[in-house]
């Protein structure tokens, strides 16, 4: 006799138990396995508590919006320019894979958006020179790399030409980068500890960042309700 554990409110089986008499094998795949019942009486619980709401529509957009791992897409743009203007910052990046799923045509939720940005990222902004986000921008398409989301500029580098001096033009708000002007640059917090090859950031000294308290994805949210309906494509910000 096999017994079946099912969810009395969600439907799905759980699990199943098979007392066998004889030693047989049964094999249970990784998501068959009973859950813990402290665990899911958890769940369950936060489920109650923040998920009201989860499911209403806050905007609309007329384009889909697809992830580019390789480059510039109309999901970076509206993560980039979100960050941008929730922080007023000269320039903001982030990087491509930080985005985890695409949002299609159609209305937008609080759900969809925990979907693209799971992880909670805090945006930080940072006071550099124009010269080190030059430098760092440069760095970004060393070797095979493919640089950054961006918001507030415009790149145009060229990775035939030798590593270091691939950026041929770099415009921030329209007009060219000033390598002794101090800017305000938005980023996450993961990329601002000097991860995924910013090393130099990791040695600035503390009174340069500033930790706004602002999530990424609760930034793209406002900006999903304040452009609503939104019709974000590509625009060549950085063409590779």
């Amino acid at each position: 006799m096999i017994t079946l554990k099912i969810d009395p409110v969600k439907k799905p089986i759980l699990g199943y138990d098979l007392p066998s008499s004889d030693g047989s094998l049964l094999l249970l795949s990784l998501d068959e396995f009973w859950p813990d019942e402290p665990t899911a009486q958890l769940i369950h619980a936060l489920e109650k508590k923040y998920e009201p709401g989860f499911d209403d529509v806050i905007g609309v957009t007329i384009q889909s919006l697809i992830r580019n791992p390789q480059g510039e897409s109309g999901l970076s743009n509206l993560m980039c320019d979100a960050m941008w203007e929730s922080t007023e910052a000269d320039f903001a990046f982030n990087n491509y894979v930080s985005m985890r799923a695409d949002i299609p045509i159609g209305p937008i939720t609080p759900r969809d958006l925990s979907s693209v940005f799971p992880f909670g990222n805090e945006i930080v902004v940072i006071k550099m020179p124009g010269g080190l986000l030059y430098d760092l921008m440069e760095a970004s398409i060393a070797g095979y790399n493919n640089g950054f989301a961006i918001g507030g500029g415009k790149i145009i580098s060229d990775k035939r030409r030798p590593e270091g001096k691939r950026i041929i033009s770099f415009e921030i708000q329209g007009h060219p980068l000033e390598r002794d002007k101090t800017y305000r640059i938005a980023t996450s917090a993961y990329l601002a500890k000097g991860n995924y090859g910013l090393t130099k950031l990791a040695f600035l000294p503390a009174n340069v960042f500033e930790y706004t308290g602002i999530k990424v994805r609760e930034a793209v949210e406002e900006y999903v309700k304040k452009y609503s309906p939104l019709n974000i494509t590509v625009e060549g910000r950085w063409p590779k």
